[in-house]
């Protein structure tokens, strides 16, 4: 169980543009098939390019909103937004 004060944050991994925040809950998100928990904070208007990762991943959104796409080309037109509250399910594992 973790506490918010016990989460240890610290700049995203170098794979991310820099401005993102980082924290390892669990796992090891260079691994194969395996449950990674961590927490993103990114400021707004930040953009995630097209990547791959080697398991799923389960988004949750906290506060704001998240503007979701899919694919291997960046295309605004085609983000989906995510509301606070909501959840979703990158699967291109």
């Amino acid at each position: 169980m973790l506490g918010p004060t016990d989460v240890k944050w610290g700049d995203a991994p170098p794979s991310l543009p820099p401005g993102a925040k980082f924290a390892l809950i669990e796992g090891d998100p260079k691994a194969a098939n395996q449950l990674v928990t961590f927490r993103l904070k990114l400021p707004r208007g930040y953009k995630i390019p097209p990547h791959s990762h080697p398991a799923d991943e389960h988004v949750t959104v906290i506060s704001g909103t998240l503007h979701m796409g899919m694919g291997d080309t960046f295309d605004e037109s085609k983000l989906k937004a995510y509301a606070a509250g909501c959840g979703a399910v990158d699967g291109d594992a």
